[in-house]
């Protein structure tokens, strides 16, 4: 099977596309913190503080219980990594309904499932004109992105949690704890520009 990676002007259509959509705050946490679809699923109102401005990813596990035909899930709390509220998408939170303990529902106030958030996305690649996308192939565009625009390739790794075992970060560690916090700024000024304009500025290395 052909795999289909979004490329930057690609990604830009996306996100022009999706603009409206009845999901698209779910699909900005999903690319822009570059979440596994486990880890957006499960995210809960109490993992985010609009005080602060902030908001707190948990890496989660899952298996199956073969005897009721589900699957049941963990958050890893220890490895916790706390990330800046960007400025597009807390506007978007706070319009959605916060009555059920996670973030993402449908419109009946039901936990959003997995099938329905993909399905919702290859409806936005479809009217973007882009290939049909599975959720690992559209952030996999993404995280080409946000490497462009990383102020460093440590900076990326962390973002995108790709070192969080290497790490040993503590519960809560913020992402900017050991990098420089002019470049991080930046970083996060591009990373929401593109989110609510689709313009990507040079990199920022």
């Amino acid at each position: 099977m052909t795999t289909n990676y979004l490329n930057t002007e690609q990604c830009n259509r996306f996100i022009k596309t999706m603009k409206g959509n009845k999901y698209e705050c779910y699909l900005k946490l999903f690319i822009a913190y570059q979440m596994s679809r486990n880890e957006l699923l499960n995210l809960r109102w109490s993992d985010i503080d609009f005080e602060s401005d902030t908001i707190t990813i948990y890496p989660i596990s899952h298996d199956k219980d073969e005897s009721n035909y589900r699957w049941n899930f963990g958050r890893h709390s220890e490895l916790g990594r706390q990330y800046p509220l960007l400025s597009s998408i807390k506007a978007s939170l706070l319009k959605q309904d916060r009555g059920c303990e996670f973030v993402c529902v449908n419109r009946l106030g039901q936990r959003l499932n997995a099938a329905t958030l993909s399905r919702n996305a290859r409806y936005i690649a479809r009217r973007a004109r882009l290939p049909e996308l599975l959720l690992n192939e559209l952030n996999a565009g993404f995280n080409h992105l946000i490497k462009s625009i990383a102020p460093s390739p440590d900076f990326y790794l962390c973002w995108t949690r790709v070192d969080t075992l290497n790490r040993g970060n503590k519960r809560g560690q913020s992402v900017y704890d050991d990098f420089n916090l002019f470049g991080s700024k930046r970083f996060e000024n591009a990373l929401n520009k593109f989110l609510e304009t689709r313009v990507v500025k040079e990199a920022v290395m």
